[in-house]
């Protein structure tokens, strides 16, 4: 078969004959690329699966650590590079735990105050 598509190349455009006329098993190559297609779909379906889960995870996480946070941790770097400040995370805090601490403030004024 080899040698009879070979020579079919070698031959002039008016004596070459289409390469579909060597297919001899045309409904098993057909078979072939319909497995292979519908394996290629289950493939991409699965990547989109495989994506969206971790999207999720990512939106978790980013809700969680990043946007619980007040403060969110950085670095400042100066232009010439010489100098690094870390700018730690500082998380919210609750209101009730805001007003105990401006209670807590204003008892340390108060007893600073009056001794």
């Amino acid at each position: 078969m080899k040698m009879l598509v070979d020579s079919n190349g070698e031959a002039s455009e008016l004596a070459k004959l289409p390469l579909e006329n060597f297919d001899l098993d045309k409904s098993r190559r057909e078979g072939i690329i319909q497995q292979n297609r519908e394996a290629c779909q289950e493939r991409v379906r699965r990547l989109e699966v495989e994506a969206s889960r971790e999207n999720e995870i990512s939106k978790f996480l980013k809700e969680l650590c990043w946007e619980s946070m007040d403060v969110v941790a950085s670095s400042l770097i100066s232009f010439d590079g010489k100098i690094k400040v870390d700018n730690y995370a500082i998380p919210r805090i609750d209101d009730r735990r805001k007003v105990e601490r401006r209670w807590d403030k204003f008892n340390v004024d108060l007893s600073t105050k009056l001794s």
